[in-house]
């Protein structure tokens, strides 16, 4: 039985979504962070959207939230385009000042005692043969 393109679709969104959560899980591990930020392009271009919605990055945090069960959409304005994107395995600070560019967003959290690292997402290809070198044991940085 075929399953319908529409469903296909889905699956293998979610698929990505979870290849690049695997990928951020792992670089905030190796950099002992609690959260990652990652900004709108990085987002939208191992996404290969031409414009990224708000739902998608809701479907992104969806698929991916048993590693990061706290994140935030930082936009400049309500309505406005996404600037950044903040996921966090730990709940982030209450008292933070919002900022609007990646590196303000990870200093002001980790002021805060929030560890956070900024991560520019590689093509999906190149997260791939990262993670199944790590899977075989060989030494990924």
């Amino acid at each position: 039985m075929t399953m319908p393109s529409q469903e296909i679709y889905t699956e293998a969104t979610s698929r990505l979504h979870r290849i690049l959560g695997v990928y951020l899980a792992f670089r905030g591990w190796i950099t002992r962070s609690e959260a990652v930020v990652v900004s709108r392009d990085s987002l939208q271009t191992a996404l290969d959207l031409k414009n990224l919605q708000l739902w998608r990055i809701h479907r992104f945090w969806d698929d991916n939230r048993g590693f990061f069960p706290h994140h935030e959409i930082l936009q400049v304005d309500p309505g406005a385009k996404v600037v950044a994107v903040v996921l966090s395995r730990s709940p982030l600070p209450s008292a933070w000042v919002r900022q609007f560019d990646a590196g303000s967003i990870t200093s002001t959290l980790s002021d805060a005692g929030l560890p956070t690292v900024e991560v520019e997402l590689p093509a999906e290809d190149e997260i791939v043969r990262l993670l199944a070198m790590l899977a075989h044991g060989f030494q990924v940085s």
